[in-house]
């Protein structure tokens, strides 16, 4: 599966969807996924949405602990597996956390405690090819979120003008 298959019209609506809905959005990033995570950034604030970047671990455990349900956290890693080093501090069943999203190339996470919302992005089996795939995938989210966003424009004008 490539992933324009995988990111079908639901798949990129139920992203942008999310991305809307929060305003305090923190991307987190290592590694190969840092450049990534940075990339998205940027194209969010191309459309007014800011958010904030990290790639250090205590500044991810800030800003996880000091967000509750108004935060939506994006982790962007291609192994996803990175909650590790925040278990001792944080409780993942409670209600006042932030909302945590993966983005992720390994398939055997489609269903991983403490995420809410898990987004596994198809790729070649070859290292070089997943941060691609991870960036074409926030990409192609972003595309749908200013369609969204162009649509809503739009829908006030018209009612504004009527």
């Amino acid at each position: 599966m490539r992933v324009r298959e995988y990111a079908t019209p639901d798949v990129l609506k139920d992203f942008a969807g999310l991305l809307d809905r929060y305003e305090k959005i923190g991307i987190f990033g290592q590694m190969q996924s840092y450049s990534v995570a940075l990339n998205f950034q940027f194209e969010l604030a191309s459309l007014g949405k800011y958010a904030s970047c990290f790639t250090m671990m205590p500044e991810q455990e800030e800003f996880i602990l000091s967000s509750g349900t108004d935060t939506l956290v994006i982790i962007i890693s291609s192994g996803g597996k990175y909650f590790q080093d925040f278990s001792s501090h944080m409780n993942y069943a409670a209600k006042d956390r932030p909302y945590l999203a993966l983005i992720t190339n390994n398939r055997r996470l489609q269903r991983c405690v403490p995420y809410d919302r898990v987004f596994v992005v198809p790729c070649a089996n070859n290292t070089a090819s997943r941060p691609l795939s991870l960036q074409l995938f926030t990409n192609l989210a972003v595309m749908h979120l200013s369609k969204l966003l162009d649509e809503r424009r739009k829908a006030a004008e018209a009612e504004s003008g009527a």
